[in-house]
């Protein structure tokens, strides 16, 4: 009897301590181990990512600091929305850049870089985020900046890289219906008729604008594409290797070789632009701009992968 009510207790104190230590109702957060070319990250007792480890893809936190908070958008949650301080300056250069020629191609201008680019950009990361928290994911900040917009969202790697890829897509993916919705409104105002070549008077403003708008669309729609990191086209590739088990690290080798394949393509073609001293000056000094924006992140995604830290630099 003695020996029983012994064991008895050291059976409960054992269970005591059981529970004690390991509550039911704590979830475990520390990473998995897994041979995916992805670490998988920390969720929450919610099985939701750790909005800490909201990640801006390679583009850092120097951009987000550099902005001023515009608002918090009625959507995930109150996300909030950030503009960079040079954006203003960009819509202050192409406006002046118009009003040089006339006031009619000066207030062109400013619908194109304000309201057109505002919209199609803010709409192209509201679809990141949406598939992002689709997939369970969460969304720290949207940035509005002059090379486009950032989304500081989820990035689900071992768990989930099919999802990776679909919420990179889903960005480029916004861009079809905003076509049709400046297709539609150039037929209407136009009678039916969709031509993409106005001279610009005011009679004609608003079909530029139109013609404008789309070509806007298809112009990110497709550079988004490019199979270049931190773009989006380079985060569908990664993610597509990930699925076919590549390395971590040579996945974004292979991502950077490209991306400073393609900066070399158009850093060429931007100094031809601008030698040849034709109207499209912009174009090519925009090009340049983007040239050297490939070009910086591929050579330190190149660095940071062959030292092994490539998933660091990305997050």
């Amino acid at each position: 009897s003695s020996d029983f009510e012994s064991q008895l207790r050291e059976y409960r104190l054992q269970k005591t301590k059981y529970y004690q230590i390991i509550p039911p109702t704590v979830t475990d957060t520390t990473p998995s181990v897994s041979s995916s070319p992805y670490t998988a990250p920390r969720t929450d007792n919610a099985g939701h990512i750790d909005t800490e480890r909201c990640c801006s893809f390679g583009i850092g936190e120097g951009p987000a600091k550099n902005s001023v908070y515009l608002c918090r958008l009625p959507l995930f949650g109150g996300t909030p929305l950030h503009i960079h301080y040079f954006w203003p300056v960009i819509i202050l250069v192409m406006t002046m850049s118009g009003l040089v020629i006339s006031t009619l191609h000066g207030l062109y201008a400013f619908i194109i870089c304000c309201p057109v680019l505002f919209g199609s950009v803010l709409l192209h990361e509201i679809g990141h985020a949406s598939m992002a928290v689709y997939y369970g994911g969460r969304v720290k900040l949207i940035l509005l900046w002059p090379l486009g917009g950032v989304a500081y969202l989820s990035m689900f790697g071992a768990q989930n890289p099919f999802a990776d890829a679909l919420v990179a897509l889903a960005g480029p993916a916004t861009h079809i219906p905003q076509v049709l919705f400046w297709l539609l409104l150039m037929a209407i105002s136009n009678g039916g008729k969709i031509h993409m070549a106005y001279a610009l008077t005011w009679n004609t403003l608003w079909l530029q604008v139109c013609a404008g708008a789309i070509s806007t669309q298809l112009a990110i729609f497709l550079f988004n594409l490019l199979p270049a990191f931190p773009l989006d086209g380079g985060r569908i590739l990664a993610a597509c290797l990930a699925m076919r088990n590549f390395e971590e690290n040579s996945v974004f080798k292979i991502c950077s070789a490209l991306g400073g394949g393609i900066g070399c393509v158009i850093l060429l073609q931007s100094i031809s632009t601008i030698l040849s001293g034709s109207q499209s000056m912009y174009f090519g000094w925009s090009s340049l701009l983007i040239a050297v924006f490939l070009l910086t992140h591929s050579r330190q995604l190149w660095i940071e992968a062959s030292e092994g830290k490539a998933l660091a630099y990305v997050n």
